[in-house]
């Protein structure tokens, strides 16, 4: 999963909704996501899934995708607005308010690298062999 205030839509990969079982809960909305490097994809539709973060849980609107990205999730500016979440790129972590005091979550970052190392590969592999 990936928390990413640059995105502008919570995206969830239709294999992950598959695995759950829950592919018939998906509305169907066709929708084009446009990214940062201008590469664009059609949604499968829209799925409201409860998220749930250090003890707060909220129903999520999910625009669905089909195709490989680096995660099975993106939670964008719309979950990070509705949990009033203030990222934290650098020491990667997440602070949001409850009752009793502020929360945090803290990302794992040896796992970050690693995802990170292979994507690198992988997208040099593919340069070289064009």
């Amino acid at each position: 999963m990936l928390v990413d205030p640059g995105c502008s839509a919570n995206i969830i990969q239709w294999r992950v909704l598959e695995q759950a079982k829950l592919t018939r809960n998906i509305v169907p909305r066709t929708k084009l996501l446009v990214g940062f490097n201008l590469t664009s994809v059609m949604t499968q539709g829209e799925i409201l899934l409860p998220k749930h973060a250090e003890g707060i849980t909220k129903t999520t609107l999910f625009e669905v995708v089909d195709g490989d990205m680096g995660y099975n999730m993106i939670l964008g500016r719309p979950w990070i607005h509705e949990m009033q979440v203030v990222p934290s790129t650098y020491p990667q972590l997440l602070k949001f308010p409850l009752l009793k005091g502020i929360k945090l979550i803290k990302g794992d970052q040896p796992t970050v690298r690693e995802m990170n190392a292979v994507t690198i590969s992988s997208s040099k592999g593919k340069e070289m062999s064009k």
